[in-house]
């Protein structure tokens, strides 16, 4: 029975996350890997996000609520767009090929795993059993989330209680979904979730670089051994940094094609990835400025037209964390943890402060192999053979796009360091620089040294 329920979620997360790109206008002339994963991605965060509804208006949370508020969202999407979801269906292109085996077999074997584990084995991650899990469990009890004895009476009397009780929503909703409609310990959506993630991230890969590079991508981001990790632990990391992948992503496709779609698919996604993990908002706006400076360098004049899409892609994001950082916690929980009250910059010493937090940070995380395997002097080699190219070849060095986010989380964690008390490296950065980890792997495919074999393989 939970299997038929868990395939149940499955099909509608996908429906929802299709509605969802239909309404952006990206629902066409996708190829049906990308979409099929993409849309189950997307229908996740949309099925969470229709949680938080529930809960807003009052409504009782209970296996009917949760399922009706899930199938009104698929007719409200149909009488918006008729041709949902049949286009799909009509114009998926799948076009299998031979070489698509290996990489398929590899996210079959390390997806079953993740999956299983996340649905055999109850949550056991502090955050999860002082936070996450434990929210959702006194939700499904008692109907409602902010209305729970958790937060209505065992709260208000505690002396002390942990933020986990307040992180970003969406991992939180997740398990009140699951667990609302009968699967025991409710994360097995964490291991489909890091399924459906491979396969997109395989589909997208191989649309910029030779299949053999696609695949080698895939397994640099399979083998970090800390990122695969919790793909069965319950935590808010590992869905944002797919989220955040799937932003970052769209963001480079609009600089690309200049779509409304992939803009809208950019801010969705970033939504989705605050939604997950709250810090995310902070870097939001660096990345917009991405935008700013390629449009100004083409337009020369600050005008509307030119501020549109930086602005647009940060407060999506914003919104979130609006929703429930401020508005829901404020109004709905009892004695929540205030963000702006958590901001305490460390200004004294600052310089020394900054030498210190970058030497940890390489140190402690990042050159840490026993986190991340062969990922980081991989990725260095490919950085490396750009560099040398473009110097010896005067070609311009590909992936920027990449390589400016991972800078932007690079310099941003150490912004966090120094204005939030509660960030700290061996755990907040070490599990932050999950979001590095697809970047990395991406900046390989769109390399020069990726695109120079493309092109030697195309020509042989």
């Amino acid at each position: 029975m939970q299997a038929i329920t868990t395939l149940a979620l499955v099909a509608l997360s996908f429906f929802a996350g299709l509605g969802l790109l239909h309404i952006l206008g990206g629902g066409k002339n996708r190829p049906g890997m990308e979409t099929l994963s993409l849309s189950v991605l997307l229908g996740m965060g949309m099925a969470s996000f229709l949680v938080f509804l529930l809960d807003v208006l009052t409504l009782p949370i209970n296996p009917i609520t949760l399922w009706a508020v899930q199938l009104l969202f698929l007719v409200a999407v149909f009488l918006w767009k008729r041709d949902f979801p049949f286009s799909f269906f009509k114009q998926a292109q799948w076009g299998f090929k031979l070489y698509d085996i290996p990489p398929l077999l590899f996210i079959a074997f390390f997806g079953l795993i993740s999956t299983w584990r996340s649905y055999y084995y109850p949550p056991h991650s502090y955050d999860a059993t002082m936070g996450i899990d434990l929210v959702a469990k006194y939700a499904v009890r008692d109907g409602s989330i902010a209305g729970s004895q958790l937060f209505t009476e065992l709260l208000p009397f505690s002396n002390y209680y942990t933020n986990q009780l307040f992180y970003a929503p969406f991992t939180m909703l997740m398990q009140v979904l699951s667990r609302g409609i009968g699967i025991d310990f409710g994360q097995v959506w964490l291991g489909l979730l890091s399924t459906f993630f491979y396969l997109y991230f395989y589909a997208v890969a191989k649309k910029h670089a030779h299949p053999g590079i696609a695949f080698f991508a895939l397994l640099f981001v399979l083998f970090a051994p800390e990122f695969y990790a919790y793909s069965f632990i319950l935590q808010t990391d590992y869905s944002n940094a797919v989220f955040f992948f799937v932003g970052v992503y769209a963001f480079y496709s609009y600089t690309q094609d200049k779509s409304n779609a992939s803009l809208g698919l950019a801010m969705v996604a970033m939504f989705f990835a605050c939604w997950s993990r709250t810090e995310t908002v902070f870097f939001m706006p660096f990345g917009s400025l991405w935008l700013l400076v390629e449009d100004y360098r083409k337009r020369k004049k600050i005008d509307w037209p030119l501020l549109k899409a930086p602005v647009l892609f940060s407060l999506a994001p914003i919104l979130a964390v609006f929703l429930w950082s401020i508005l829901y916690t404020e109004l709905y929980l009892p004695d929540a943890v205030n963000l702006a009250g958590q901001i305490q910059p460390k200004v004294a010493g600052l310089f020394s402060l900054i030498a210190q937090n970058y030497s940890q940070m390489n140190s402690i995380v990042i050159l840490q192999s026993g986190y991340w395997n062969y990922t980081v002097p991989v990725f260095f080699l490919f950085l490396g053979a750009a560099v040398a190219m473009g110097l010896t070849r005067k070609a311009f060095p590909e992936g920027m796009v990449m390589l400016f986010w991972i800078g932007v989380l690079y310099v941003g964690f150490h912004l966090l360091l120094i204005l939030f008390p509660a960030v700290n490296i061996p755990f907040t950065f070490r599990r932050g620089f999950f979001k590095l980890i697809p970047l990395m792997g991406f900046y390989i495919v769109l390399s020069n040294l990726s695109v120079w074999i493309s092109q030697k393989r195309q020509t042989a």
